[in-house]
C-alpha cells in the first residue's frame, strides 16, 4: 500500500518487512523531490495509530526512515481491542521538515561571494562576477550593497537556478520551451540580463509560427504572449504576435 504525500510517500507493509515480517505492520517514509526543488532533510515523523479507545503515538527519526515494528499484528487482530473499525485502521502521520534556507549552483569551482534573497525567503548563493558582467542592475547593486547583505530579487528558485545555469560557463545552455521562456522573460527583462534576453526573444521569433489563437494551448496562446510583450514593451515579440494573430483565421 502506497499513500502519496506531495513529494513524499508513505509505504505500508501490512504483513511486515525485514525483521517485522510476519509479526508487525511496517512503515516506510520515502522522499520524491521534484526538479529544482530544495534538498530537504526529514528529521522527524510522528505517526498516530488510532482506535476506538484512543490513540497511541510512535516517532521515528532514523536515517533509513523505516519503522519495521510499528504495530504488532497479533495486537492489531485481537478481537475487541479496537484497532480495526469496519476492517480499517486509521493512521495519522505528521512530517516535520528541516530544510536548508540557502542554495547554490556549481559555478565551475568559482566561490560564491553574494546572495540573492527570493520572495519565499530562501537565499540563493551566486558569483557576483558573472552577474555583474551580465547585468548593469547587478553592477550597481553590488556597488551599493553593504557587507554580505543579500540582494532582494523577484522570481522563484527554479527561475533563478535556470538563469544562473545560462550565465555560468561550465553549464550547457538549458533547452528552452514556450513555458520556460514565458516564465523567464519578466525576470530577465527586469534585471536587464541582455544576452539572455536576446536569446529568449530569438526563441520567440524562431518559433513564432507555433503561436496559436486557441486558448486550449496556453503555453502557445498568442493573446497571452501579446499581453506579456505589451507589458514588457518588447517590440519584436509584440509585432510578431500581432502578425500571427491576424494571419491565423
Amino acid at each position: 500500500m502506497v499513500v502519496h504525500l506531495r513529494h513524499r510517500r508513505l509505504k505500508l507493509h501490512p504483513g511486515g518487512y525485514g525483521n517485522g515480517t510476519g509479526t508487525h505492520l511496517s512503515m516506510f517514509l520515502e522522499a520524491q523531490e521534484a526538479m529544482w526543488a530544495p534538498t530537504a532533510e526529514y528529521n522527524q515523523a510522528d505517526a498516530s495509530r488510532s482506535h476506538s479507545f484512543g490513540g497511541t503515538h510512535k516517532a521515528f527519526t532514523n536515517e533509513s526512515w523505516v519503522f519495521l515494528t510499528f504495530i504488532e499484528l497479533s495486537a492489531l487482530k485481537e478481537a475487541g481491542a479496537g484497532w480495526l473499525v469496519n476492517y480499517a485502521l486509521v493512521l495519522t502521520v505528521n512530517i516535520t521538515v528541516q530544510q536548508e534556507d540557502r542554495f547554490q549552483l556549481d559555478a565551475g569551482g568559482v566561490p560564491c561571494d553574494m546572495a540573492l534573497k527570493l520572495p519565499c525567503g530562501v537565499g540563493l548563493l551566486a558569483v557576483g562576477l558573472f552577474l555583474q558582467a551580465a547585468s548593469p542592475f547587478f553592477r550597481d547593486a553590488l556597488e551599493d550593497v553593504k557587507g554580505s547583505a543579500p540582494i532582494p530579487v523577484d522570481g522563484n528558485l527554479g527561475t533563478w537556478t535556470y538563469m544562473l545555469s545560462c550565465l555560468y560557463p561550465p553549464h550547457d545552455q538549458p533547452e528552452l520551451t514556450f513555458e520556460s521562456v514565458y516564465t523567464l522573460l519578466p525576470v530577465v527583462h527586469k534585471y536587464n540580463l541582455f544576452k539572455l534576453l536576446t536569446r529568449l526573444i530569438a526563441f520567440i521569433k524562431t518559433n513564432g509560427a507555433f503561436l496559436s489563437p486557441d486558448p486550449a494551448y496556453p503555453s502557445k496562446y498568442v493573446v497571452r504572449w501579446l499581453a506579456l510583450a505589451e507589458r514588457l514593451q518588447l517590440v519584436d515579440p509584440r509585432e510578431l504576435c500581432l502578425a500571427r494573430g491576424t494571419a491565423v483565421p
